[in-house]
């Protein structure tokens, strides 16, 4: 079994809330600022989502193949929350590190 590491760094965003993790539309992880989480995926290809209230980061596509480790990075930072309130299905940033 494959599994995927999501992380959320200290990233000044919504400080007091927890930000969820979605792989293919299931609630997987809910991470305060410098939490982290492995989840075991079975391989193939699975959707990644960060979402904290209104607000979501675009679905990431993930490939996994038999026994590897993936990482994951989801946040809010600061300086993105302008994009809340402007366009609130990207405010989250979320990228394969």
């Amino acid at each position: 079994m494959a599994s995927l590491r999501v992380e959320r760094p200290h990233d000044g965003g919504g400080v007091l809330r927890r930000l969820r993790v979605d792989i293919d539309g299931q609630n997987v992880a809910a991470l305060k600022q410098g939490e982290s989480a492995e989840i075991p995926v079975p391989s193939g290809t699975h959707t990644v989502t960060g979402r904290m209230d209104w607000t979501s980061s675009p679905p990431l596509d993930i490939d996994l193949v038999e026994d590897e480790q993936v990482r994951v990075e989801v946040a809010l930072p600061f300086s993105a929350l302008w994009n809340m309130v402007r366009r609130p299905q990207t405010a989250l940033t979320i990228r394969r590190i």
